[in-house]
């Protein structure tokens, strides 16, 4: 198999954008790329369990599609030709909805989600959708095999979102949607070494996307760049960047007394060095403390569980749950309205902590893991009550609560050789802004042991 002028080896390690302009040049074709991809998830998948539904007739056919129209000298997307790949909560025309849940997989849905639209509009070649944990929650399916952490099969991937994250960080696709809920886009990013982008609520339609809980569900973007993901979040139709000066807040003791493991620590502060050495001015600020973030944690379960609830409910007799989803159920069905209403006061209060934190800097640096990615063994080991899983959760959550755009960013690996990464956040709609600050970090590939 040839592509153009390129050894079809190239394509599945070339970025995003460098994939796009070949295609677009004609120095490789879209079905190249899609061949290779294909062949590449046959290769690797039956170790990583990443994908879901692999869609090979269907996105060579696509492919086919888009060299046709580049040959006709039709007008390409910014996208044109190149092989991604959606979450399978997130709606394919002509593939399941199967949420992680075996049972849900007989039915192809008949329409796009509106942000599977989108890719088709900037001339994405979809290969299928990637596996997720059991309804979005907290482990996979006893019947599946948990996708595979690329870097080490010893550490869990960390999130619902994992098998975006593995496709990207094993190269079997460009880059991917996913969702987050609760940190499910951002801890799956940071424990495979990839960008995870969660923006601001609201920035994407969820039509088409199968709910857990509406008001804190985000659509969100994995690359393996931060020029990458600017590229999709344009494809997508994000507003472009101001251009202005951005001023990073730190939290004071994030490094010193928030018991953190020492990679993160260093991560955080080499964060810190780079920023400043590149002219980011770097504040420490008292206005956000640990306790704060574990209190708006602590508020986005009473929140959270009782929505899975909602929306499970209608598919009870054919669910099955497995120990831990039915755990959620329960708790979403148990929680009552008082609790509810003082969750929703509370997150109304963090709401508005964080904005005023914002009307003194424009980015707050943070961890997304505190000890990097969970061994696969202790994951196992963790009971089935949803409170266990909240400590996880103290750095992403409480952004899903405010609905602020927040980053994971690569930051290097530990001793061990696992991923490490640090945590940008910003304000309403600046997720343009967090890419920008995320290219000064690009150089942090030295292992932050």
């Amino acid at each position: 198999m040839t592509a153009g002028r390129i050894a079809p080896v190239d394509l599945h390690a070339c970025s995003l954008a460098a994939l796009a302009g070949m295609i677009r040049d004609g120095a490789a074709s879209s079905v190249a790329a899609t061949q290779w991809q294909l062949e590449r998830a046959a290769r690797l998948d039956p170790q990583l369990h990443c994908f879901a539904q692999l869609d090979a007739e269907g996105a060579l056919l696509q492919a086919e599609a888009a060299d046709a129209r580049r040959a006709r000298g039709e007008r390409l997307g910014p996208l044109h030709g190149v092989p991604l790949a959606v979450k399978e909560n997130i709606a394919v025309r002509g593939l399941p909805l199967g949420v992680g849940i075996p049972a849900w997989r007989r039915s192809p849905c008949r329409e796009d989600a509106a942000v599977t639209q989108r890719l088709r509009a900037a001339g994405a070649v979809l290969l299928g959708t990637l596996a997720m944990s059991e309804g979005g929650w907290a482990q996979h399916h006893a019947g599946e095999a948990a996708p595979s952490n690329p870097w080490n099969p010893a550490y869990a991937t960390s999130g619902s979102s994992s098998g975006p994250a593995v496709a990207v960080a094993a190269g079997l696709c460009h880059a991917a949607l996913g969702t987050d809920t609760g940190g499910s886009v951002r801890q799956p990013a940071a424990a495979c070494g990839v960008y995870g982008l969660k923006p601001t609520w609201g920035s994407f339609p969820l039509d088409g996307v199968a709910p857990m809980a509406q008001s804190l569900d985000h659509v969100g973007l994995l690359a393996r760049s931060a020029g990458d993901l600017d590229l999709l979040l344009s494809a997508l139709g994000a507003p472009a960047a101001r251009p202005e000066p951005l001023r990073v807040a730190a939290p004071a003791g994030m490094l010193d007394a928030w018991d953190l493991s020492a990679s993160a620590r260093t991560a955080l502060a080499r964060a810190i060095a780079a920023f400043q050495s590149s002219g980011v001015p770097v504040q420490v600020i008292d206005e956000l403390s640990l306790a704060e973030l574990e209190a708006a944690t602590a508020a986005w379960l009473p929140l959270c569980a009782p929505a899975a609830w909602e929306a499970f409910r209608p598919r009870l007799d054919d669910l099955r749950a497995g120990p831990a989803l039915q755990a959620l159920l329960d708790a979403g069905r148990e929680t009552s309205q008082a609790r509810q209403e003082a969750a929703s006061a509370a997150r109304a209060r963090w709401q508005a902590r964080i904005d005023a934190v914002f009307a003194h800097t424009d980015v707050l640096l943070l961890p997304v893991l505190r000890h990097g990615p969970m061994q696969v063994q202790a994951l196992r080991a963790r009971g089935s009550d949803p409170s266990l899983v909240l400590p996880a959760m103290v750095f992403t959550a409480p952004f899903n609560l405010s609905g602020h755009p927040a980053l994971a960013v690569p930051a290097g690996t530990n001793r061990d050789g696992a991923p490490v990464a640090i945590q940008l956040v910003g304000r309403t709609g600046a997720e343009r802004q967090l890419v920008r600050l995320a290219r000064v970090l690009e150089t942090l590939e030295n292992p932050a042991s």
